[in-house]
């Protein structure tokens, strides 16, 4: 609660190796705090005396003062687990942290659950998919083009029959670009691993912006992935639970980088057919089909923002080929556009663009719908507002502007706790913030 610094050390950094202890000291007012990592290729250990006082509450009040470890630098991503109380964020510390809500009578308390490790570089973007009651997909990306696959195992909780509880984590693939590697090497290798081989041309820095997953139609043992890429490529894969393996399926090269992509599930001629569609930083939408050949290119609709579009969402109708999507982007600029898939598995815009500038101060970098015709904004000038849209007038209102404490606002989730009234935001970017809100219509 003090927010005070204990103990710092130079130590290179969270990426190195390192652990620590508390050992009880003969005097039981003191412990001793044993710091231990590895530095220049040398084990190097770290101590301190502190008292007790400083580190144990009152039995009356919870563990202990120090802080949960979390993320130590800039958080870029986070996304709810539905149907539980958990919730995804990823960093530019690499990592990648499992948390759970607690919901005490005045607050909300969180407990990190999980640290996954293993990226060389910034974690941009996570998704998931329930391979069953029991197990899900998750997959993580970003800098250095890394690609990292777990599976998550879930278990009810006995004591409340709506709640689940995630028993472990496993490591199932990891890709990384490997630029020492040769093909000729493909035909001596004993163990064919064909995503070490996949073409990420042009630099070693490539992103992976944004990602998709999904069930494939074909089997249900395989996932598509599909990724928005800092080069300007869209890049699907085909993931095999079966065999382990990654393959890359198709790919589009565009001269932008991509920064958003997301999947849209239409029914056309009574069969559900899956299509992608992908936002880059001039404010175009690429409109693809997932199954399509390599030669045929996406449709591409130009201008639904004047620069980068930095989050998307899609309100679909049930049982329709039509739907509300919402961009925003640097341009500080909400654009509603309702769309439909023809026949002919074409992209149409039903309406005109329906644009409202300057609804924040700087940046928007984050959009939800609540209901159809409600949905929130989240901008780098610290503002999250909820908005009512009236479609008929064209014209939007605000019903309920909330001033957030997080800086650099970086993302946004939502989640629903009663349908049609209690929803709960998450907000991160340096630090999180969760914030309830009930609508009153």
């Amino acid at each position: 609660q003090l927010n005070r610094c204990l103990f710092e050390s130079k130590c290179g950094g969270a990426n190195r190796s390192w652990d620590f202890e508390f050992v009880d000291k003969e005097d039981n007012d003191n412990l001793l705090f044993r710091f231990v990592y590895v530095k220049n290729k040398s084990i190097s250990e770290t101590r301190k005396i502190l008292n007790k006082n400083e580190i144990e509450r009152p039995i009356s009040q919870s563990s202990n003062h120090l802080c949960q470890t979390f993320h130590g630098n800039t958080i870029t991503t986070c996304k709810y687990l539905k149907s539980s109380k958990y919730l995804l964020t990823g960093a530019e510390d690499t990592q990648l942290i499992i948390s759970k809500i607690t919901n005490d009578k005045n607050s909300v308390n969180l407990i990190h659950e999980f640290h996954l490790q293993g990226h060389d570089s910034v974690v941009k973007c996570i998704d998931y998919y329930e391979l069953n009651e029991n197990e899900m997909l998750l997959v993580s990306a970003g800098g250095k083009a890394n690609i990292k696959i777990w599976k998550v195992f879930l278990n009810e909780n006995s004591q409340h029959n709506d709640s689940v509880n995630i028993s472990r984590i496993t490591n199932l693939y990891e890709f990384k670009r490997k630029l020492s590697q040769n093909k000729k090497n493909l035909n001596n290798s004993k163990n064919e691993k064909p995503w070490l081989y996949v073409d990420l041309k042009s630099n070693p820095d490539i992103r992976f912006m944004d990602v998709c997953m999904f069930r494939s139609d074909l089997t249900n043992d395989d996932a598509i992935l599909c990724f928005a890429c800092s080069d300007g490529c869209i890049r699907i894969f085909r993931y095999s639970v079966e065999t382990n393996k990654l393959y890359l399926v198709s790919k589009y090269e565009y001269p932008k980088c991509l920064l958003c992509i997301r999947k849209l599930k239409i029914r056309i001629n009574s069969i559900d057919r899956n299509y992608l569609l992908a936002f880059g930083t001039d404010g175009n939408l690429l409109f693809w089909k997932i199954n399509e050949s390599d030669n045929e290119k996406p449709q591409i609709i130009e201008k639904l923002n004047q620069s980068g579009i930095n989050d998307v969402d899609i309100w679909q109708f049930s049982e329709s080929n039509q739907a509300i999507m919402a961009t925003v982007g640097d341009d500080t600029c909400l654009t509603l556009t309702k769309i439909e898939v023809d026949q002919n598995e074409n992209l149409n815009t039903m309406s005109n663009l329906i644009k409202f500038e300057m609804i924040h101060s700087s940046a928007i970098v984050g959009v939800k719908f609540i209901l159809e015709n409600f949905l929130a904004t989240v901008s780098k000038d610290q503002r999250l507002i909820v908005w009512e849209i009236d479609y008929k007038a064209k014209m939007i209102k605000p019903v309920k502007v909330y001033f957030i404490n997080v800086p650099d606002v970086s993302s946004m989730d939502l989640k629903i706790l009663e349908k049609d009234s209690i929803f709960q935001f998450l907000v991160v970017g340096v630090g999180m913030e969760i914030i309830n809100f009930k609508l009153e219509k």
